[in-house]
C-alpha cells in the first residue's frame, strides 16, 4: 500500500523483491507474520514501526513510505488518496474465521456485521 502520488501506485501488481530498498513502514502486527516469503525476509526490518492504523495511514498519505497490508486491511474510503497494489510471486493467502458461542444466536448488529464481512470476502475472491 502506498500514496496515490508514489510511482508504485500506477502498477497493477508487484513482486515482493521490488519493494527492496524502499522505505518500509511496519506495524506491531508485522512481527506476527511468521511465514514471510523467502524473497522478502528483509521486510522484517522497517524504517519506521507504528502501533496504530491511523498513524500508518497518515504516513502513507504523506508519502513517507510503503507498507504491506492484507487487502482486508485497506479502507475503501481512502482509495482516492491511497493505492493498494497486490503483491505476487509468491502470492500469500490466509484464512479468516468468525467465531461465536455455541448455542447462542448473534445480535442483529453482529449478524449484520457477519453478513457484510462475508459479502466483502466473496467480492475479494473475484479479484
Amino acid at each position: 500500500m502506498c500514496s496515490r502520488r508514489h510511482p508504485l501506485a500506477r502498477r497493477r501488481q508487484l513482486r515482493w523483491d521490488e519493494l527492496q530498498g524502499l522505505p518500509l513502514l511496519g506495524t506491531t502486527a508485522h512481527h506476527q507474520l511468521a511465514a514471510w516469503p523467502e524473497q522478502a525476509r528483509w521486510l522484517q526490518a522497517p524504517v519506521l514501526q507504528v502501533s496504530t492504523m491511523l498513524t500508518m495511514l497518515a504516513l502513507l498519505e504523506a508519502n513517507v513510505g510503503v507498507t504491506v497490508l492484507a487487502r482486508l486491511g485497506v479502507p475503501a474510503m481512502l482509495s482516492d488518496r491511497l493505492a493498494f497494489v497486490p503483491l505476487v510471486a509468491p502470492r500469500r493467502e490466509r484464512r479468516l474465521g468468525i467465531l461465536r458461542l455455541a448455542g447462542q444466536s448473534l445480535s442483529p448488529a453482529a449478524q449484520a456485521m457477519r453478513e457484510r464481512l462475508l459479502e466483502h470476502a466473496e467480492g475479494l475472491q473475484a479479484v
